[in-house]
């Protein structure tokens, strides 16, 4: 310990001479790890090398020992009735074979049809500016290079500059000006991949100064007061959330604390990048094969791109190489760009992004700022409660309102506080814009109801736990959430007190803690949270067909669900086969499809299965109805 202090002391970090790369990590961290490096094997080599096992103390020896992480184990129990067989049954995933074998078909996997050109993005390299020109000169001097796709050629083709949630939220090209780095300012055509990323770098866009500086994060936008203006497309959502009287319940509270705490963003990793293949088809038509969670809403936004009606474009997805949000909204751009590309030039184009570029345009989870003030009492008990949150929702809407409203209603998690009140502000900032991740504003929101909760224990010296069984709904069934939906089924503190025991948390605990007080540098943790999930069925729209071929009886379903890994295939399957009373080898899903079923919500919000799968036993009753006069 004396030595690194001594070499801590000897060595100071110098300043950088320049800011870091965007990937390398700050030069104090740095220093600070080379530090622990050496530590650990400073005290690695007086473990070997001492005669005495005592030369080295009990309580740094774990810093010396590499860490071993035990093989994971768990079990699952469940009971099987032969009656409601398939469904209950543990059946593997019917595309399981195909992607274990690397056989599955993704987007990015189908052939490209005859004559079939690649694109790739220009993006602006300025937060913030006005564009002076576009000089395409020496792209077009590639061989191979066909055409540089810009908004002036949807002007020639009569479609809207548009891809955004909402008309005029986001454009498919810049026009005048710039709102952030990676905003797509042109498509580069040619006829391979390659030769179009390598000469949309080429393409050079130059800048003038705008009037006002950009806005850079959420401290920024509060101090321009820079946040995105309500609309009639936002009306539905509420931004402020209240129960009780907040205002006159201060006083009432033994203690009062205020503070703010904040999450940053979080980037999509999927592993298939954003890709999308636009064919020009016979008769005017337009196929769109992208990797998507809403085929339905793709279809909808290249018919405004392209100026053509929707039962013009056909829009399909064989299944996503993960999703979690990431393709909802942030594939428009790619996908109208190529559209627009395919229908100028009359013949198909594909796209696929870069990781890089894929990271640097498609937007994060948001990060968020949230500012409490808590008001509670010496047993713990909350009385009062304002968080007053701020999103960063980069330089357009997207769907920063929806998850706003996400994490309002679910925010007060499992926990009955009588004076409530939140409300919700979507920055407008020059980045990206942000967009939906796993768990969209919930899982930011129950964090920083759990962060309350901490607080209070942590002001009144009480066991985490014991504050939040202290302020759990009850289970009686009279409350309501702060939205006034009612708790009439609640099982909270049942599932709490069972999973408490059967985990043997109070034990584990305890063990945790005198594993930490005997060792000085490695450390265990052991929590228990509770986390409340929301799901209305009146967001969501889907579609099933079942056909029965008349030949051998077998059966065909299509349906509007996306498969992005969720299975929903082969719930779909079980259900109709347990409905019918058929093997599940008689049944077939074919590709999701706006042809076969043009109209649906998006997939996502853990409530697409369930939908799709409600829509299935309904499409069966009805065969079944329809059968039996022949039965």
């Amino acid at each position: 310990y004396k030595s690194r202090s001594s070499l801590k002391k000897k060595k100071k970090p110098s300043a950088d001479p320049a800011p870091s790369p965007a990937l390398e990590a700050p030069r104090a961290y740095r220093h600070s790890l080379a530090l622990t490096l050496f530590y650990k094997s400073y005290l690695a080599a007086i473990a070997h090398f001492s005669a005495s096992s005592a030369a080295l103390p009990a309580r740094l020896r774990s810093a010396a020992t590499p860490y071993k992480r035990p093989v994971s184990k768990g079990k699952q129990a469940f009971s099987s009735d032969s009656a409601l067989a398939p469904v209950n049954e543990p059946v593997m995933k019917l595309s399981a074979p195909l992607q274990t074998s690397g056989e599955a078909k993704y987007t990015c996997d189908l052939t490209s049809p005859s004559r079939c050109m690649h694109a790739y993005p220009v993006l602006s390299t300025q937060p913030r500016a006005t564009i002076d020109s576009i000089d395409v000169t020496k792209a077009m001097q590639v061989t191979g290079v066909v055409k540089v796709i810009t908004a002036k050629d949807i002007q020639n083709l009569g479609g809207s500059n548009n891809c955004g949630v909402f008309p005029g939220d986001e454009p498919i090209f810049a026009e005048k000006e710039v709102e952030c780095v990676g905003q797509y300012v042109a498509l580069v055509v040619a006829t391979d991949e390659k030769t179009a990323e390598d000469a949309a770098k080429l393409v050079v866009v130059n800048y003038s100064a705008p009037s006002s500086p950009a806005v850079l994060g959420i401290d920024d936008a509060i101090k321009q007061k820079s946040f995105l203006q309500p609309n009639e497309y936002s009306k539905q959502f509420n931004p402020v959330v209240e129960r009780g009287d907040v205002d006159k319940a201060w006083s009432t509270c033994d203690y009062v604390v205020s503070g703010d705490v904040n999450t940053s963003g979080q980037c999509h990793f999927y592993m298939e990048t954003q890709n999308v293949i636009a064919e020009v088809d016979e008769g005017g038509r337009l196929d769109i094969q992208v990797a998507s969670q809403g085929p339905m809403a793709v279809r909808k936004q290249v018919a405004v791109a392209v100026n053509k009606g929707s039962h013009k474009v056909v829009c399909g997805s064989r299944r996503v190489g993960g999703a979690f949000g990431g393709k909802l909204a942030r594939n428009m751009p790619l996908a109208t760009a190529c559209a627009v590309a395919a229908e100028t030039l009359g013949v198909s184009v594909r796209a696929q992004l870069s990781r890089q570029t894929d990271m640097s345009t498609c937007g994060s989870r948001h990060p968020y700022l949230a500012r409490y003030k808590i008001g509670f009492n010496k047993d713990g008990h909350i009385i009062a409660l304002t968080i007053d949150v701020f999103a960063d929702a980069g330089y357009t809407f997207d769907d920063s309102l929806g998850l706003l409203d996400m994490l309002q209603t679910m925010m007060d998690n499992a926990y009955f506080i009588p004076n409530y009140r939140t409300t919700s502000t979507a920055c407008k900032t020059n980045v990206i814009t942000n967009t939906d991740m796993r768990s969209p504003g919930v899982c930011s929101g129950v964090f920083f109801m759990e962060n309350v909760l901490d607080i209070v224990a942590t002001s009144l010296n009480l066991p985490a736990q014991t504050v939040r069984e202290t302020n759990f709904y009850a289970q009686d069934g009279k409350q309501t959430t702060p939205c006034g939906d009612p708790l009439t089924y609640i099982t909270l503190q049942h599932v709490w007190s069972t999973l408490k025991d059967n985990s043997q948390f109070v034990a584990r605990k305890a063990a945790v803690e005198a594993f930490n007080k005997a060792n000085r540098w490695r450390k265990r943790g052991i929590y228990l949270t509770p986390s409340k999930y929301g799901i209305s069925q009146r967001f969501y729209t889907q579609a099933v067909t079942v056909n029965i071929c008349s030949e051998d009886g077998s059966i065909a379903i299509a349906h509007t669900g996306v498969e992005i890994g969720q299975g929903i295939n082969t719930k779909v399957a079980q259900a109709v086969c347990y409905k019918l009373g058929v093997p599940l080898s008689l049944v077939e899903i074919t590709h999701n499809s706006t042809a076969i079923l043009p109209n649906a919500s998006l997939t996502g919000g853990s409530g697409t299965s369930e939908t799709v799968v409600n829509a299935a036993l309904r499409a069966a009753e009805d065969m079944l109805a329809k059968l039996q006069p022949y039965m």
